[in-house]
């Protein structure tokens, strides 16, 4: 048995990123760059407008005593912007170039305008309402970073830079296998004695999912050695990472690790210091091929999953290393909590940002509704005590 620090450094030092390919910069969205981006132009390009209003050089405003005269009109992409003569104004709307020789609008709302002449009641500051060109992004200037996620203000921030492709990482190719003579697929009318439906595979799936892998393949195999063995032939054959729900234990109807000796992948370590999960097992196959092992139990097989197989998963998609696995705070315990063993417990249950962390009441392995009311785990350590109002360390599930 190996400590939990010590197997998520195990993987993650034998992930491999996966192959590049160009997509389009909507097709990247929740995908991870590969490479740093600089500004091809300002932003804005040009001294503009940020309200509608009236163009002026604030100087002349003032010489005027209030008056100047109104000598046309600038829009947003009409062409050029044109240029102010000595006590003139010109009316824009919000984006527009400003004038040559304007240094401040003036709200249309604030002024009035008489016989083609602007008038000023009120005390106007230099610059009101402008925005100089490049004060938002300089030309030359890093606005993205490689192994950040791409999400839509990214998006509209590259698109604004003329930015139609971006170099990602190819989606992995994901298997899933389930075991267990007991599991019956979802949609059965009626469960025999002492079945189960499999809530494994979807639930597996959907973690996948949301990273964005568009398709994993699936197969379901009872406690037979054979059939066991051919799925997860068929899997190394097809795809780059494995998992494998179930079977991992010692009895005498678990055949995953029989098969596993028999079909070639080089079993790395089995069984890691934590709970839930501890039969937890990572193997290695051909050339950067990934295979886990899950506990059945669905609890065990989750949280496996969110420590173990999220950053490999995350790492093969770009993502910085910085940035792997679920998003980590720190929180005031609101109940009390007692790990007397000698394994990290991640216990369920749900975060609050002000109140802090309250546990579920039962933390069995396969309490699925708990499960599925929870939005955080929180690490206890070994042979810890936690009282209410202590510190943990909690990890949200699912935020990005």
């Amino acid at each position: 048995m190996i400590d939990e620090s010590a197997a998520i450094e195990w993987i993650l030092s034998s992930t491999f990123r996966s192959e590049t390919e160009e997509v389009s910069i909507v097709d990247a969205a929740g995908r991870y760059l590969l490479e740093d981006i600089r500004s091809r132009i300002a932003l804005p390009g040009f001294d503009q407008s940020s309200m509608d209003g009236y163009a002026l050089c604030r100087a002349d405003l003032l010489d005027g005593g209030g008056k100047l005269r109104i000598s046309g009109i600038n829009a947003a992409g009409i062409g050029e912007p044109g240029k102010l003569g000595k006590g003139e104004a010109m009316k824009v709307y919000t984006g527009a170039p400003l004038p040559i020789g304007a240094d401040t609008v003036v709200m249309q709302e604030g002024v009035r305008v008489e016989d083609g002449e602007l008038i000023v009641d009120e005390g106007v500051e230099l610059g009101e309402y402008t925005r100089r060109r490049g004060v938002v992004v300089c030309s030359g200037q890093r606005i993205a970073e490689s192994g950040q996620r791409v999400e839509p203000a990214e998006m509209g921030l590259l698109a604004s830079q003329g930015i139609s492709s971006l170099a990602v990482a190819r989606w992995p190719r994901v298997a899933v296998i389930t075991t267990g003579d007991e599991l019956v697929e979802p949609g059965v009318s009626k469960l025999g004695f002492g079945q189960v439906f499999n809530s494994n595979a979807a639930m597996l799936e959907g973690a996948v999912r949301n990273l964005g892998i568009p398709s994993v393949e699936f197969q379901h195999v009872g406690d037979e050695l054979h059939p066991t063995l051919n799925a997860i032939r068929k899997a190394t054959q097809s795809a780059d990472v494995v998992l494998v729900a179930g079977g991992m234990s010692v009895g005498g109807r678990d055949k995953v690790r029989q098969a596993l000796d028999q079909c070639g992948v080089n079993i790395e370590f089995w069984r890691v210091r934590i709970k839930p999960g501890k039969p937890f097992l990572y193997a290695s196959f051909g050339k950067g091929g990934q295979l886990f092992g899950l506990p059945g139990n669905p609890v065990s097989a989750l949280v496996g999953f969110l420590i173990f197989v999220l950053p490999a998963l995350q790492l093969r998609l770009g993502s910085g290393r910085g940035k792997l696995g679920m998003r980590c705070v720190s929180a005031k315990s609101l109940s009390v909590i007692s790990n007397s063993g000698n394994r990290p417990h991640y216990v369920r249950g749900v975060f609050d940002d002000a109140a802090g962390f309250l546990a579920a009441a039962c933390q069995s392995p396969q309490n699925v509704l708990a499960l599925s009311q929870s939005n955080a785990l929180a690490r206890v350590p070994a042979g810890k005590n936690i009282g209410v109002g202590d510190l943990l360390e909690v990890k949200l599930l699912w935020d990005r």
